[in-house]
C-alpha cells in the first residue's frame, strides 16, 4: 500500500489553552498500521494504536472564550505512537473525528479530520472517585456520520483496576509537505512536532472495555480501508483523566 501524505492543517496565531477530559484506549491489531503512516516518521509499534477521546475547551490566552459553540467540542482520534530520526516518539493522528466543524483549525497536524457526530459518556470529578455515582464504572463512546457508525467504545472503570503500561500523551507529531505530489513523485517533507507548555494531569482512573471500528458508507477512500481492516481490536487497557495544556504558536 502506497503511504499516504499528511497535508498542513490550520494552526494557531497566538497560544491557545485547552482543558478538557480525556479517555485514551490501548489496543493491538492485527494490521499493520506503519500503511498509513507517512515517511520520514515510522511506528515505534505498528500493531498498537490509541483511541484519544476528548471533551474540551479551549480559548487564545489572554482573550475571553468564545460563543459555547465555538470554543467547545468533542474529539476522538484514531492515533498511534510514532517518531522519527532526532524526534522522540509522539501519538500521530491517522484519523480525527470532531463535533464540531470548526475545531480542524485548532489542529496543528494533520488534515485526516471529519465532522461527525460524537456521544461519550458524562463524567464530573467527586474525590477518589471518577464520577458522582462511584457505583457506575460504564464509560462509553460511540461516533458516527450521517447516520452510519464509525466506532464503539464499551468500558468499564473504577479504582480498583490496576493501572497498564501506556504511552504518556505528550503532544503530536506529524509531516509537512513542501510541495504537492505529481506524477507518483512523493513531495519533500518536513517532520512537525505540536509543542505543548505548562501541561498538568489529574488523577488516573483505569479500566478496560471492547473496541470496534466500521467503514462508513460515505468515508473517502482514504480513510475506507482503515476503519474497515481494524474491525474488533483487542483493547490492552484504558485510561481516563483530566488534562490540560498550551498550545504554543509557531514562530
Amino acid at each position: 500500500m502506497t503511504r499516504t501524505p499528511l497535508f498542513p492543517a490550520a494552526r494557531p496565531v497566538k497560544d491557545r489553552r485547552t482543558t478538557g477530559r480525556g479517555l485514551l484506549v490501548t489496543f493491538r491489531t492485527g494490521v499493520d498500521l506503519s500503511e498509513w503512516v507517512p515517511e520520514p516518521l515510522h511506528c515505534v509499534d505498528p500493531h498498537v494504536g490509541v483511541l484519544m477521546a476528548w471533551r474540551m475547551k479551549t480559548r487564545y490566552l489572554g482573550e475571553a472564550p468564545e460563543s459555547l459553540d465555538q470554543s467547545q467540542y468533542q474529539e476522538v482520534a484514531i492515533s498511534v505512537l510514532a517518531g522519527a530520526p532526532d524526534h522522540e516518539p509522539r501519538h500521530h493522528n491517522l484519523l480525527s473525528l470532531h463535533s464540531q466543524a470548526w475545531a480542524r483549525r485548532n489542529l496543528p497536524l494533520g488534515p485526516r479530520t471529519r465532522h461527525a457526530t460524537i456521544e461519550s459518556t458524562w463524567t464530573f470529578p467527586s474525590g477518589a472517585a471518577f464520577d458522582r455515582d462511584a457505583d457506575w464504572r460504564e464509560f462509553d463512546i460511540d461516533a458516527s456520520r450521517l447516520g452510519s457508525p464509525i466506532l464503539r467504545f464499551r468500558g468499564s472503570l473504577g479504582e480498583d483496576v490496576p493501572r497498564f503500561d501506556e504511552a504518556p500523551y505528550r503532544g503530536l507529531i506529524g509531516v509537512t509537505y513542501r510541495d504537492v505530489p505529481t506524477n507518483g513523485r512523493l513531495p519533500s517533507a518536513t517532520v512537525d512536532e505540536e509543542v505543548l507548555k505548562d501541561v498538568t494531569i489529574g488523577r488516573v482512573t483505569y479500566g478496560t472495555g471492547e473496541l470496534s471500528f466500521f467503514a462508513s458508507p460515505d468515508d473517502r477512500p482514504l480513510d475506507e480501508p482503515l476503519l474497515r481492516e481494524l474491525g474488533t481490536v483487542q483493547v490492552l487497557g484504558a485510561s481516563l483523566r483530566d488534562m490540560a495544556w498550551t498550545q504554543a504558536a509557531p514562530g
